[in-house]
Order: structure tokens, then sequence, then C-alpha cells
């Protein structure tokens, strides 16, 4: 039961200026960390060995 009362009580304090004041920098720490997180694996994947040798065009 006390867990009801602490919900209610939280609930009763959401508001809009709230909610997107925590959204909003959410949203793009998911973004920006996805996204860095995207390109590691890729470069990881996708990397060439270093040939100074190879002719550069």
């Amino acid at each position: 039961m006390l867990q009801d009362e602490f919900v209610a009580e939280a609930a009763s304090t959401l508001d809009w200026s709230g909610i997107l004041g925590n959204l909003v920098p959410v949203t793009l720490g998911n973004v920006a960390g996805g996204s860095m997180m995207v390109a590691l694996v890729y470069s990881l994947i996708y990397r060439r060995p270093y040939c100074p040798s190879a002719p550069r065009d």
C-alpha cells in the first residue's frame, strides 16, 4: 500500500515543463550516444589495415 501512495504523490507533481525538461535532454543524449555507438561498431567492423606502400588516389 505504501507503493500506491508514493506513485499517487509522484504523479500529482507531474506537469508539462517537468516532462519536457526531462524528455528533451534524454532524447538528445540517446541520439548522440546511439550514433556514436553505431559509428564505433561500423569503424571496428569495416576498418582497413594500414598499408604504407599502397598507391594513393
